[in-house]
């Protein structure tokens, strides 16, 4: 009797993971896109708005290099804090 609740289980397991997945999918593909306007910002000299986009899409997606397009658009606006220790 146990095994015929797992084997009907199953398809509703299948089902979450694929939702999942796909939902996985949706994020990635919409954080491309507003990396993608956060870099056109960058390079039409935009730093704020290319800032705001780097770092939006660099907290859903670790990406290295739109934290570095997002710390050179904050240099550019003078926002960047750089910690100094002193010796």
């Amino acid at each position: 009797m146990k095994t015929s609740f797992w084997l009907a289980c199953l398809p509703l397991e299948c089902l979450l993971s694929a939702k999942s997945a796909s939902a996985q999918s949706t994020t990635l593909t919409t954080a491309r896109e507003v990396g993608k306007e956060g870099l056109v910002a960058y390079r039409a000299g935009e730093s704020h708005v290319a800032a705001c986009k780097c770092l939006r899409v660099y907290g859903a997606v670790r990406v290295p290099s739109l934290a570095v397009f997002a710390a050179g658009a904050l240099a550019k606006s003078d926002k960047l804090v750089v910690e100094r220790t002193s010796p």
